[in-house]
């Protein structure tokens, strides 16, 4: 898997496996809120078999987990996916959040 970073010059680096060789064991490359919500659902997992998680923080991010398991159906694009209504119209949460 190869990936290129907003805030840095990186193009095609191959972080995974790179990391993987460097550890010497197996790497997975998630996004930072849905591990976060990977890792709150492993606290609540007897009670809730579902959580959505909401992380806000220099942008919006969620995940969806379902019995202890992220929800890859529901895209990274943070609270750009999620609208609401705001000043009478429906618009993408992170539009109108004030940081």
């Amino acid at each position: 898997m190869w990936f290129r970073f907003g805030n840095l010059p990186w193009k095609n680096v191959p972080i995974q496996s790179d990391l993987s060789k460097k550890l010497g064991c197996r790497v997975v490359i998630e996004n930072d809120a849905k591990l976060a919500g990977l890792s709150e659902s492993m606290l609540v997992s007897k009670e809730f078999k579902k959580v959505l998680y909401i992380a806000i923080g220099t942008g919006i991010g969620f995940a969806l987990i379902v019995n202890r398991t992220i929800d890859t159906a529901v895209g990274d694009g943070g609270g750009q996916m999620i609208i609401l209504e705001h000043d009478g119209k429906y618009q993408p949460w992170e539009a109108f959040c004030i940081w």
